[in-house]
């Protein structure tokens, strides 16, 4: 395959979650096959952000990177619908056929959970990356990735030491984690401090323990794990 190589400077590195000493390689047959502008641009950058599990980005920094304004679009409706969505579903085509390895998810992040978000642009989008090669999924009895294993202990110990749930129902609630829940689940532990800090503020009292092991088992229905 031909392959092209970018070269960008410290002006625009602020924009990248991660980078590779500043070179990234681009397929151009995964290139001739995308069927929009913007579903090239998304290509370049997912690349060049070197992603690993997830990355969080401003909405003005994905406006900034896709339009060259970081004011492009005024809502989240019209950067959705008229940039992001189609540009994710073309990458996951190309990663169906087999033609890359990698496609992107997105959601939008708001501090107050429940805000209309049509009219409203959110703090940031996290991206989360699937991966063919690291995806994460087991077969049942495969080994558990070293990564995942990791990831499902600073979990338990999260939910233990800030959050006071105990260490039996910590245990059990981190190994429903998947590599590909990460990004959500840091938008999720901002939300929740959030409300917490608001509760304190105004002395409201709350089972800690309690309030987020039954927030947590709603995390994970809402990814799809069943038998909660």
């Amino acid at each position: 395959n031909w392959m092209v190589k970018f070269r960008f400077d410290n002006n625009v590195i602020r924009f990248f979650y991660s980078f590779d000493k500043g070179v990234s390689r681009i397929d151009l047959n995964a290139i001739n096959q995308c069927r929009s502008a913007s579903s090239i641009k998304l290509y370049i950058i997912m690349n060049c952000w070197g992603a690993k599990g997830f990355t969080i980005c401003k909405t003005a920094h994905i406006q900034q990177l896709m339009h060259g304004r970081e004011d492009y679009y005024k809502t989240w409706s019209a950067l959705d619908n008229k940039c992001l969505t189609f540009a994710c579903k073309d990458l996951k085509r190309l990663y169906q056929n087999h033609i890359i390895d990698q496609y992107l998810t997105y959601k939008p992040f708001f501090l107050e959970e429940g805000k209309k978000v049509k009219h409203h642009l959110p703090e940031h989008i996290t991206f989360t990356l699937h991966d063919r090669r690291t995806s994460g999924e087991t077969a049942e009895g495969a080994e558990v990735s070293s990564e995942l294993r990791g990831q499902r202990s600073k979990l338990k110990l999260r939910l233990q030491c800030n959050y006071d749930v105990s260490e039996k129902k910590a245990d059990q609630l981190s190994g429903y984690l998947r590599l590909d829940m990460i990004g959500d689940l840091e938008d999720f532990f901002l939300r929740k401090d959030y409300y917490i800090a608001n509760c304190r503020r105004s002395n409201k009292k709350m089972n800690m323990g309690g309030y987020m092991t039954t927030a947590m088992i709603g995390f994970f229905k809402d990814h799809g794990v069943e038998g909660l």
